[in-house]
This record gives C-alpha cells, structure tokens and sequence, in this order.
C-alpha cells in the first residue's frame, strides 16, 4: 500500500484486464479540464464535434444577430447536433438537467431539457469523480478508487442546497433516453 492509503485498494497487476464501467456522477457538474479526470471522462467524439462546432457557429454570429436567427442559422450549418441520436444534441462530455440549450421558443432547442455545460462552479461534482476515477500513477494529484472506469458527469445541483437533498421518483423511468448511447 501508498503511504496514507487506508482503504485497501488492490494492487495494479490484481486490476489488469478488468471490464471498463461508466459511473454517472449526479452532482454540481465537472471541471473537464482537471488533469485527473481528463482522461478518465466518457467522451463522444461525434457529439464533441457537433458542440464544437455548434459553440463556433455561435461565436462568430456574434451579439448583432438575433439570438434565435443565429441558433437555425447554426443548427443548419452544424447538420445533425444529436449524432448518437439519444435525444441529448451535443452531449459531449455529460448533461446538465438544471438549464436550457435555447429560451427561444421557435428554436428546435428549446424543447430539449438540459444543456451539454458541465461547468462545476460549487466544485463538490469534480471533488466527487475524483474519488471514483481520477487517474493512476500520473503523479497528479489522488488517484481513483475505482479502476477502468469512465466518468459520466450529470449536473443536477447548480446552486448550494439549504436542506438535504431527497431523491425524487421519475413516474415512467423507461420513457427517458440513455444518456450513454
């Protein structure tokens, strides 16, 4: 064992081989760009495409174009925005359940609940994937406790609660997309 490790990890060779496993972290959203978790984040390269694309349409249609005007503009250019057909356009790198692609009501958007921003402005979703997966022997920071794992980050808190929190029943759970397809 690493000095300080009290948990009782195996051992790197007892690991090999082991089955990749997604983790959904339903938390405060992730900072992708941590140097632990980079690595270890389920990732679609087709959907990071389409949001890539998409954000540079935006981007260069500026403030001087009418915001729902600049979304068909670009919805159009980038062609399909939800390449794995989930029901989730763009979802890059997770979800975020707590806002809206579009307030415009004519943009096709508009209906979709969420938003690919997995912005952790509270931190506790990042501190959280961490402990799960953050990357072994990269000499960074902890390593994860979980090995072979993909992260799958959710945002689901943006603002700090004033109670505890309650799970909450969904009435018809096989009506919702997989996020992971």
């Amino acid at each position: 064992k690493a000095p300080g490790e009290d948990i009782g990890l195996p051992t790197e060779a007892a690991m090999k081989g082991l089955k990749e496993v997604t983790v959904a972290v339903l938390d405060t959203g992730l900072d992708i760009t941590h140097p632990d978790l980079r690595g270890v984040l389920k990732a679609k390269s087709a959907e990071c495409d389409a949001l890539a694309a998409y954000l540079t349409c935006m981007s260069d249609a500026g403030t001087a174009a009418a915001a729902g005007d600049a979304e068909a503009k670009c919805i159009a250019k980038v062609g399909n925005i939800d390449r794995d057909g989930n029901g989730y356009p763009m979802d890059c790198v997770g979800w975020s359940v707590v806002s809206s692609l579009s307030v415009d009501e004519k943009s096709p958007l508009s209906r979709v609940l969420g938003t690919p921003d997995m912005d952790d402005d509270l931190g506790h979703g990042t501190h959280v994937a961490g402990i799960i997966g953050a990357e072994r022997g990269n000499g960074i920071g902890v390593q994860g406790v979980a090995p072979n794992v993909k992260i799958l980050p959710v945002l689901v808190i943006e603002t700090p609660p004033t109670s505890p929190i309650r799970p909450q029943s969904v009435e018809n759970p096989g009506d919702l997309p997989d996020p992971t397809e």
